[in-house]
């Protein structure tokens, strides 16, 4: 069996590359199919992996099965989702192995020198040179040129806010309503144009039914539900 050293990886999509880049293969459904036993073997074998990266890994393992799966079951169907995963899977490794390259460039640039002193620019020579016949104008000109082809901001249409409804106050309103009869009529309480205020007043009668205030009945399926005072 391929053996892979233990060592600090910074996460899943770390340790996927690691395994591809010493096997030495290219990213791909294949080369990840291979690699599943590895990647699932060094969780388990590594302290503190698995608790640090918990969801990453377990989103990652789950794919990494998954294609597992289907280099030996050939004939096993995969969801629009479940290869759209996978193909997810391929280009994030993709893009992790760029940027780490990136990453690892830019260090060997810049990580050494962190401070330069003045005479290490003494002898570079500058790179801007300047237009023939430049002016003020001219410039101006050519920035009132850029500005014009921005695209303008879109006015948004005004509209008026309706009226502001709390649920304490649909239940005050109910409760004045029932001051002088015993019951109404569900459809009664909320009736409205406003669909905030509908909801907030089915609230309302959800909230007096709980607290004991309120009781409902309703004689047949469909029917008019009753809303009655205790």
């Amino acid at each position: 069996m391929y053996q892979v050293k233990l060592q600090q990886f910074e996460g899943p999509l770390d340790l996927l590359l690691k395994l591809i880049e010493e096997r030495k293969i290219s990213i791909n459904e294949i080369s990840l199919a291979w690699i599943t036993e590895e990647f699932i073997n060094y969780a388990r074998n590594s302290d503190g992996f698995l608790s640090e990266n918990t969801a990453e890994f377990l989103d990652t393992a789950s794919t990494l099965i998954l294609i597992k799966s289907k280099s030996l079951l050939p004939s096993l169907e995969v969801s629009e989702k479940e290869d759209i995963s996978i193909k997810e899977l391929q280009q994030r490794l993709n893009l992790y192995k760029i940027f780490k390259k990136l990453a690892s460039d830019i260090e060997n640039k810049f990580g050494t020198n962190i401070i330069f002193a003045r005479s290490h620019f003494l002898n570079v020579k500058p790179n801007f040179i300047e237009p023939k016949n430049a002016s003020v104008g001219i410039l101006s000109g050519a920035i009132e040129e850029i500005i014009s082809f921005l695209p303008t901001a879109d006015m948004l249409p005004q509209k008026r806010l309706g009226g502001v409804f709390s649920l304490e106050q649909k239940i005050n309103e109910i409760q004045s309503r029932l001051q002088s009869i015993i019951q109404i009529s569900f459809s009664k309480i909320t009736e409205s144009k406003d669909r905030l205020e509908a909801i907030i007043s089915f609230l309302a009668v959800l909230e007096l039914i709980k607290q004991g205030y309120l009781m409902a009945e309703q004689d047949n399926n469909f029917g008019e539900i009753k809303v009655i005072k205790i």
